[in-house]
């Protein structure tokens, strides 16, 4: 499937915690005609990489610790933060919520830590 669509990924960021927790922020450069549906499939599919809340990955969040869980909802982790057009690139702060260290932070710290929100 990400061989339908020319993809190029890159692990930014990877939980020190345990395997069953353990998450990773990728960015993930794709064409204007990728769909989100393909990119989870294909991560999902091909490359063994479940995507959080993506609804065939439900054994994966079910996984994650329950103040995890209870912060991510039904909410799926992942999205659009960047385009190029024309040569011009537009990019927004990504959220807090999709980099694995502020999970792996929050994991650590305990569910009763200050912390910034979502």
């Amino acid at each position: 499937v990400l061989s339908e669509t020319s993809c190029t990924l890159v692990c930014q960021e990877k939980s020190n915690v345990d395997s069953v927790s353990a998450l990773s922020t990728l960015v993930v450069a794709a064409g204007a005609n990728t769909r989100v549906d393909e990119l989870c499939y294909g991560l999902r599919k091909t490359l063994g990489f479940p995507v959080v809340n993506d609804r065939v990955c439900r054994s994966e969040f079910i996984q994650l610790p329950r103040s995890v869980r209870n912060l991510i909802k039904n909410r799926l982790c992942i999205g659009c933060y960047g385009v190029q057009v024309d040569g011009k690139r537009i990019t927004l702060p990504v959220p807090d919520r999709l980099s694995a260290l502020y999970w792996q932070d929050f994991m650590v710290k305990g569910a009763m830590q200050p912390r910034k929100p979502i």
